[in-house]
């Protein structure tokens, strides 16, 4: 009897401890008792904030829209002769643009306000886009402008482009984790990402069989590019509502910042400056 008691009243202080999300802390989430679902619950208020949910729906849609990577692999390897060798540095450079694009955020777009982020970056896709149209068509041949250079500078320039835009939604959530569920909020986040890009590869393959485009006939391959190209606006009407986002961003800045010029104040005297001399005796 005394030991069935004991047993139900952990259970009650679990359940106290439990009961809402907003009561968790470090030390209870670290505690291995603790129900999975209130993790999940977690997690779930994470991914639905609005400052998270907003950029990441706009960002899958635009990862979402359709691709043209792979017609675009068996050209550089089937017509331009691109081998294994070439490939594995359009890969290397790839990663090293992505990893350029997070410094470069950090550095000069940390301030910028997430809709002049993802409108910077939609806007610039389209003419390093418009390259890769000059490279299937074969235009960059009469200007005698290498494959390969043209090659690299399409991918490179894109790998930078799409890294910055996926910054924000990152930085978003890293300040709206609850404790204890960063790990799986992370995941979450790149699993809409990947999930979004592999749907832009299906949509991508439909409207590659749409415009006849196969491994072996490129004929029409700059007119796939063209469009995978164009859609990539399609986000453009959906940026006004980053406008509430930014305004609550900016908000908590300030308030961030009033609360460190406080502390500092209270460092040096509790805000009252340092004490008047002494008068001469």
């Amino acid at each position: 009897a005394a030991a069935s008691a004991a047993a139900g009243s952990k259970k009650n202080e679990l359940a106290a401890t439990t009961t809402s999300s907003s009561e968790l802390t470090i030390d209870s989430l670290d505690d291995v008792n603790v129900p999975v679902g209130q993790r999940m619950r977690l997690l779930w208020s994470a991914v639905t904030n609005p400052k998270v949910l907003v950029p990441l729906s706009v960002l899958c849609i635009w990862l979402g829209k359709p691709s043209a990577d792979v017609p675009f692999l068996y050209f550089l390897n089937n017509e331009l002769g691109f081998g294994p060798e070439m490939l594995g540095r359009l890969r290397l450079a790839e990663s090293a643009a992505s990893l350029a694009g997070i410094l470069f955020y950090r550095w000069c777009l940390k301030e910028v306000p997430t809709k002049k982020i993802f409108l910077g970056t939609t806007l610039a896709y389209i003419p390093f886009g418009l390259l890769q149209v000059v490279l299937v068509s074969k235009w960059h041949r009469r200007w005698g402008i290498p494959d390969a250079a043209l090659a690299f500078g399409d991918d490179v320039a894109l790998a930078a482009l799409g890294q910055v835009a996926f910054m924000p939604t990152l930085v978003l959530a890293a300040r709206m984790c609850p404790p204890g569920v960063e790990g799986a909020l992370f995941a979450t986040l790149m699993s809409a990402y990947n999930s979004a890009r592999i749907f832009g590869q299906e949509t991508g393959g439909l409207l590659t069989k749409f415009c006849g485009v196969t491994e072996t006939d490129f004929t029409r391959l700059p007119l796939l590019v063209l469009l995978c190209t164009a859609s990539s606006l399609l986000p453009l009407p959906l940026l006004g509502v980053f406008d509430a986002v930014d305004r609550e961003g900016a908000a908590e800045g300030a308030s961030v910042s009033g609360e460190e010029q406080e502390e500092k104040s209270e460092d040096f005297g509790g805000g009252d400056g340092p004490p008047p001399p002494k008068p001469p005796s």
